[in-house]
């Protein structure tokens, strides 16, 4: 169930939330000096490629179930398949020239412990 209260309190309450900002609608471009030249991919490889991105959907939609909260799941499981999946992303990624970069390879093997071996 959601509760809206408006800033004038008028209030609303819904037992469905359908978010419509768009995030995965289209590229929203930083400002980088140079990008209208820029002739490489400028794409992630994850929307060039959408099976990488229909194996992480799943497990990213159970936090928009009702009810649900992060404490009342046992994630092991989800945390076990986790150097997997990076492993499969990586090796996409370095297939097609898009290995990631040192620095983000250093935040996930810290993270997970296993994606910089």
């Amino acid at each position: 169930m959601w509760n809206l209260e408006m800033a004038d309190e008028r209030r609303y309450r819904a037992r469905t939330l359908i978010s419509g900002m768009g995030g995965l609608s289209g590229p929203s471009w930083p400002g980088i000096p140079g990008i209208e030249t820029f002739r490489g991919k400028a794409f992630h490889f994850l929307w060039v490629h959408p099976a990488l991105l229909r194996k992480i959907i799943p497990a990213w939609l159970d936090f928009f179930r009702p009810s649900f909260h992060p404490w009342d799941e046992d994630n092991r499981a989800a945390l076990a398949r986790l150097p997997k999946l990076i492993s499969e992303i990586e090796a996409y990624a370095a297939a097609n020239g898009e290995a990631p970069s040192p620095s983000i390879r250093r935040k996930l093997s810290t993270t997970t412990g296993a994606a910089g071996s």
